[in-house]
């Protein structure tokens, strides 16, 4: 199935520490989870916050190495809700 119609891309500061979950098994993948928020363009308003969840292992570590909180960062991706 494709995910085309599901793209979002999502600018803004993380605002917490990232949180690493390694594998759950041997041989397992882990991912990291972290929060975005995105301030609204006129500065007027309340910001909004995105929880994103990555998996892909070169990602990871290019996160994991390179960004802490308060860092600006652009994710691109597709929306679940829960």
């Amino acid at each position: 199935m494709s995910r085309l119609g599901n793209q979002v891309l999502v600018a803004g500061n993380i605002t917490k520490d990232i949180k690493d979950f390694g594998p759950t098994q041997e041989g397992g993948k882990g991912h990291i989870a972290f929060s975005i928020a995105v301030n609204p363009k006129n500065d007027q308003g309340n910001p909004s916050f995105f929880d994103v969840a990555v998996y892909d292992g070169r990602s990871i570590s290019d996160i994991k190495r390179n960004v802490t909180k308060g860092s600006y960062i652009v994710v691109s991706g597709y929306l679940n809700t829960r």
